[in-house]
């Protein structure tokens, strides 16, 4: 029987690829080196669409994606990943929640959203839960692939459309929106800012 087909989402430039049953089926267990990605998405499409892309033409070790929170909790303790691409939401509970527990228990563990939209206030708990980052759905094969390697190498990454929802503050503004940030908001979201057009 030949491997099934899987149609990926235009919106990223994807087209109809084949994805191997027995890298999903039989997956073997890695020793969470600086390679090693864990994706988590309740969205099919987009979750094999992310194991597609990056392991077509990256050195990049990419787990079998998971769909729950449940999942992705097994395949960190098991895999010991060193960086995170999830969704904020999960059938089976809150993944901003999830990403706060996982960096407690994972202090090393690097996370980044994906979302089809974004809110400044996701994008805040998101930070103030440990993420290093959050990315819209739309956005590119290349932008993915800068992105997960600035992740990898400890760099904060922002989707390069939401550069303007968090400007880096010029000065002391105690009444302008900064005001309301915690302080590993103020510490974090002007790096964010500066997202995938600073090249290191």
């Amino acid at each position: 029987m030949s491997d099934p087909a899987v149609l990926l989402p235009s919106s990223m430039g994807w087209t109809c690829d084949r994805l191997p049953v027995s890298k999903v089926e039989t997956p073997k267990r890695h020793t969470g080196h600086a390679s090693t990605i864990a994706i988590a998405d309740k969205e099919f499409l987009f979750r094999t669409g992310l194991q597609t892309i990056l392991s077509q033409d990256t050195p990049l070790t990419i787990l079998p994606p998971v769909s729950t929170i449940a999942e992705l909790r097994a395949a960190v303790s098991y895999h010991r990943p060193s960086l995170i691409l999830m969704s904020p939401a999960f059938p089976d509970g809150d993944g901003i929640a999830a990403c706060r527990t996982l960096r407690a228990r994972h202090p090393s563990l690097r996370i980044v959203f994906f979302a089809h939209a974004s809110a400044a206030e996701l994008v805040r708990r998101a930070v103030d839960a440990g993420a290093q980052g959050f990315l819209l759905k739309t956005i590119s094969r290349a932008a993915l692939k800068e992105a997960v390697y600035r992740s990898l190498s400890g760099h904060p990454t922002l989707d390069p459309s939401l550069n303007t929802a968090f400007p880096p503050p010029t000065g002391p503004r105690p009444n302008g929106p900064h005001r309301m940030l915690s302080p590993r908001q103020r510490q974090i979201l002007p790096l964010l800012s500066e997202g995938l057009t600073n090249r290191e």
